[in-house]
This record gives C-alpha cells, sequence and structure tokens, in this order.
C-alpha cells in the first residue's frame, strides 16, 4: 500500500526518499522490490533490512515522518520507537495503538486505501506546523505511555495491587 501510495503522487515521488525498514520472507522482499520497481519509484526507495541499535536511531534521526500501514499490527512497536523519536506519524486503523496516538494529538490515521495514505502523507509533507505539533505530541504521549521508565512504574504498580489483593 505505502509504494502505491508514494508511485500515485507526483509530489512523494519527486520530493522523498522512501526508506524501507525491517525484514520478512525473502521472497516477499523480492516481490515489494519487484512492485517498486514495476511502479517506477525504485530509484527513491531504500531497502534498509532489520535495522537496531545505533542505525535504528540514526535512521529515525535521517527521517521527517515515519508510516506504518498495516491490515493488522497487534500492537505498533515501530510506531512508538518513531513517536518516542519525535517523528510525526501517519498510521492506519489496523494499527492497535493508532486510535490511542489520534486521541492524543500524537498521529494522523488513514483508512486503508492508497489514496487516503496517499493524500495523509502529502498533508504532514506540505504543512510543517503539523508535522512541528505532531512530533511535540508524539514525544510527549510515548514517553507518557510507553518510556522504559513509564512501562517499569506501570509493571511495579501491577505488582503491588497484586500484592495489596493477596
Amino acid at each position: 500500500m505505502l509504494i502505491d501510495a508514494v508511485a500515485c503522487s507526483e509530489q512523494l515521488r519527486s520530493e522523498c526518499a522512501l526508506l524501507i525498514a525491517g525484514s520478512g520472507e525473502a521472497s516477499y522482499i523480492k516481490e515489494l522490490s519487484a512492485r517498486a520497481d514495476t511502479a517506477g519509484i525504485a530509484e527513491i526507495t531504500r531497502w534498509l533490512g532489520h535495522v537496531e541499535g545505533e542505525e535504528k536511531a540514526a535512521t529515525l534521526q535521517a527521517a521527517d515522518i515515519f508510516v506504518l500501514p498495516s491490515i493488522s499490527e497487534n500492537f505498533g512497536i515501530a510506531a512508538v520507537e518513531a513517536m518516542l523519536a519525535g517523528l510525526p506519524c501517519v498510521l492506519s486503523e489496523g494499527v492497535a495503538i493508532a486510535r490511542e496516538a489520534e486521541n492524543a494529538g500524537a498521529a494522523e490515521i488513514t483508512g486503508l486505501a492508497v489514496n487516503q495514505l496517499r493524500l495523509s502523507i502529502e498533508r504532514l509533507i506540505e504543512n510543517d506546523a503539523l508535522r512541528r505539533r505532531l512530533s511535540i505530541r508524539a514525544r510527549a504521549f510515548s514517553r507518557e505511555r510507553y518510556s522504559a521508565e513509564s512501562m517499569g512504574k506501570a509493571l511495579v504498580d501491577f505488582y503491588l495491587d497484586i500484592a495489596r489483593t493477596a
């Protein structure tokens, strides 16, 4: 869906580089690469594979926006990592934390149609104020709810509640 959204937008094709991080079955990666080639965006698409540690931090730091289109994402850890890095995000309705992030003003949510995704990405690319606002809210939301410190405190509180009732 992301490949098709970028391919059908003259603006995205001319103004963006598409960095795709993550791994998967070799046949699936080959299929996606062929799709990018057929769609005419192979020259602006970079296949990063699995990234972690300093490489992941540098990749997030270099990005302007983060996009996670998914039919069914059981949580969205990559989106949380992007928000912790202060990236404005476009998440599809299939990402489990999408509505929570939207309610916090921390992400733009889009439907699963290619045109919906394209419009959401273009809106962020065109609107500096929106990107800055989402960046600030994304960082605050993710730190409050999903940082190591806040998750650790929630876990301690959970166990203390269990101990009190035992």
